[in-house]
């Protein structure tokens, strides 16, 4: 009796486990760069680069070869959305706008 007790519960364990719902992403789970102390420079060559990144491209070549902060940003914005194509292009790129303003 203990026994089959303890069948029903393993099952009713299991069962209950397939049927949570996965979590949806939120905004809080999309990965953003911190850009918190960065330069203008940097930021702006981020964002360049992530919209590079997913199809759009975007560089001012002037600043790419002339300023190293720029140069930088660039690639490191393009190397992180490449990196993450799954998350939401515009919070990307809205976060990295909203950082260049700060």
């Amino acid at each position: 009796m203990i026994r089959r007790g303890l069948i029903i519960s393993a099952t009713l364990l299991l069962l209950a486990g397939c049927m949570t719902k996965a979590p949806t992403p939120s905004q809080s789970t999309i990965p953003t760069m911190d850009m918190s102390k960065k330069s203008d420079a940097f930021k702006k060559g981020a964002k360049d680069g992530c919209n590079t990144a997913h199809g759009n491209y975007s560089k001012d070549s002037k600043l790419f070869k002339s300023n190293k902060d720029y140069h930088d940003g660039w690639f490191a914005g393009r190397s992180f959305c490449q990196q993450h194509q799954d998350a939401d292009l515009n919070q990307s790129v809205t976060k990295l706008s909203t950082d260049t303003k700060k």
